[in-house]
């Protein structure tokens, strides 16, 4: 199962958790619509930035092949709305692949790899399920709760 993050916003003066990754698609968004409007897009709110996503990256595929290429490559043409895709579909892509088995980074990467179905282990795909229904049930259950309060 990959990685889920919830954060707390207030919308309408109501709190209420939602999926930190849409957020944070949504808040990318946002910000290279106001660089457009001033006359252009940038791929990044600034440089730093940029290199630690794509360490970030770097460290989750954990296959070190052509670093220096393969950064250049992220620079020009991996643009902030796909990041998270490409994060989440890295994290499925790295458990369900040996290691000796990946594709190098930068191939990854050049041939839009993130946009791949991943074809799941029989027992993993059952255990994802298994967590699935897990947490629609603790879900349910919370919500019941807080609507008899």
């Amino acid at each position: 199962m990959g990685l889920f993050l919830e954060i707390k916003i207030r919308q309408d003066g109501k709190e209420k958790w939602v999926d930190a990754s849409k957020f944070l698609k949504y808040m990318l968004k946002e910000h290279l619509q106001e660089e457009t409007s001033k006359g252009g897009a940038i791929p990044y709110p600034d440089e730093e930035n940029k290199q630690q996503i794509f360490d970030m990256w770097w460290n989750l595929y954990d296959k070190k092949r052509s670093k220096k290429k393969t950064f250049n490559y992220w620079c020009k043409n991996i643009k902030t709305d796909l990041v998270s895709d490409i994060m989440k579909h890295t994290k499925s892509y790295i458990e369900t692949t040996d290691k000796q088995f990946r594709k190098d980074p930068y191939s990854y990467l050049l041939n839009e790899c993130w946009e791949d179905e991943i074809i799941l282990k029989p027992e993993v795909a059952e255990q994802q399920k298994l967590e699935y229904i897990e947490k629609k049930r603790e879900e349910a259950y919370l919500k019941q709760k807080q609507e008899q309060q």
